[in-house]
């Protein structure tokens, strides 16, 4: 029976490309990548695993990692989640690799090109890139050495492969073969038949397909309290939007209010400015009718 596998897994992973009996699948897979000027002919596996420069410290592994017969170091990972630190973690793996080149005595001249892939199954960056290529620059481009290459390929970004190219078959072949028990017709030869044929025979072996399920069971464990976080940040991030809009809404009732009190001030205050300009304008009439009857009171006491 041939249980579905996703390769993205590690087990199924290092199963399809870190066993040396067919080391072809890796150097056709970094060739698809990489694109070498030299294309890769063969590799050599060595320890994935760097351990820690001191006793306290804290040792380094990735899933593949192999040196060229040029002498190119090579080391591919897969992630299905992407923890918040994930950058940090390649730049790390990428140093270590490049750092344990160098033996006592050897001079800086030992040094060689170190490339690192990373295939996500989601996003990693701010767009819709399918693949980034790291390299250490200045600000206006300029190469500061060729040592660094980090390639980082995003599944989530695949909509549509382009079958023709070798890349975006292999990155679909890793996208889709978690639901396939026989290949699509546009990938049906070689090597993805040699891929198939490796992933059937390690859904048949119930102690490899044990452990893959219980790494499998881990992911969705690790995937299921992403996705909770994520739902709490997003519902706290729409919380302190409301709020937000709750604040500038009661702010606006505030000045609405603030400026009616204004008004109505403004409006007492006019009212009486009124009031008082009728008072004093009575109190002139008052005077001036005095003085007129003082007049008429003068002129009558003349004509006696």
């Amino acid at each position: 029976m041939h249980r579905l596998v996703n390769p993205m897994i590690d087990s199924a992973f290092k199963a399809l490309f870190a066993n040396p009996e067919h080391s072809y699948l890796l150097v056709d897979l970094l060739n698809a990548i990489v694109k070498p000027e030299v294309p890769i002919l063969s590799v050599e596996y060595l320890d994935p695993v760097d351990g820690p420069d001191r006793i306290d410290g804290r040792g380094t592994a990735v899933d593949v990692k192999v040196r060229d017969s040029e002498g190119h170091l090579y080391q591919v990972e897969v992630q299905v989640v992407l923890h918040p630190a994930i950058a940090a973690r390649i730049a790390l793996t990428w140093s270590r690799m490049y750092d344990r080149q160098l033996n006592r005595g050897d001079g800086y001249d030992k040094l060689g090109p170190v490339t690192a892939v990373w295939i996500l199954d989601r996003r990693f960056g701010p767009d819709d890139r399918l693949h980034r290529h790291y390299a250490i620059r200045d600000r206006q481009g300029a190469l500061l050495t060729d040592h660094c290459n980090i390639h980082v390929l995003e599944l989530a970004n695949l909509p549509l492969p382009d079958l023709q190219d070798p890349e975006e078959r292999w990155l679909y072949f890793l996208k889709k073969a978690r639901t396939w028990r026989t290949l699509p017709p546009e990938l049906d030869r070689s090597p993805f038949t040699e891929a198939m044929q490796i992933m059937k025979r390690f859904s048949q072996d119930d102690a490899q397909y044990y452990r893959y399920m219980a790494e499998l069971d881990a992911e969705t464990v690790q995937i299921t309290i992403e996705n909770a976080m994520e739902q709490a940040t997003e519902r706290a991030e729409q919380a302190m939007q409301r709020a937000e809009r709750d604040r500038k809404e009661l702010e606006r009732s505030r000045q609405d209010l603030e400026r009616a009190r204004t008004e109505k001030e403004s409006a007492q205050a006019e009212k009486e400015r009124a009031q008082a300009e009728k008072e004093r304008a009575l109190r002139e009439l008052a005077e001036r009718d005095t003085e007129l009857a003082r007049l008429r009171a003068l002129l009558d006491e003349s004509r006696k």
